[in-house]
């Protein structure tokens, strides 16, 4: 259900998205493209305002829900007897997460494979205690991304644009996400 409904908010997204980007001006489509491959950053201080905004509404939250959140491994039954209303606290962590994204993703570009990579490879390593998992993901997602950052401005397209950080990140975590996908696939059989 989860996928179809990824799906379909992704072909909604495809037709809103494309019909803005038909409808802007050529110094905004630009923009919004070099947003989307990473190669766009605004220094304004507006700017790291808005990410620094976003950062905390959605690290804030999560650190507080740190102990709630290892009720989510349990039954909906066991959660409430512990305490937890585990349907609001499902939603208000996806949401909080966002935030999270979008303060990375607005100065970066796409890294939407790191979000399914770093807390795999996290969970493998640290366990699944979310106190730890949280401070674990924040570090190694961080650590990612800047080697991905660093590898994408070093290779130069045409020699005039660097690689777009979310190539980077595709190509390095795809082979990973494969493998964990693998290892996991031998747990079921």
């Amino acid at each position: 259900d989860m996928l179809l409904v990824g799906v379909v908010i992704s072909s909604i997204y495809g037709v809103i998205d494309t019909y803005y980007r038909l409808t802007m001006s050529p110094e905004m489509l630009t923009v919004l493209t070099e947003l989307g491959d990473g190669r766009y950053i605004n220094t304004d201080p507006i700017s790291f305002r808005f990410m620094f905004a976003a950062f905390f509404i959605g690290f804030i939250p999560l650190f507080l829900m740190r102990y709630s959140l290892n009720a989510n491994c349990f039954s909906d039954d066991d959660a409430y007897s512990m305490g937890v209303r585990p349907g609001l606290l499902r939603y208000s962590s996806v949401i909080f997460a966002t935030f999270l994204l979008v303060a990375a993703l607005v100065h970066v570009g796409g890294i939407g494979m790191i979000s399914l990579i770093v807390p795999h490879f996290c969970r493998y390593f640290m366990g699944l205690d979310f106190r730890r998992l949280l401070w674990g993901c924040f570090f190694y997602g961080g650590i990612v991304l800047l080697v991905c950052r660093a590898v994408g401005d070093s290779i130069s397209i045409f020699s005039y644009a660097t690689l777009p950080v979310g190539i980077v990140v595709s190509v390095v975590a795809a082979p990973v996400f494969v493998i964990i996908l693998l290892q996991q696939r031998r747990g079921w059989e």
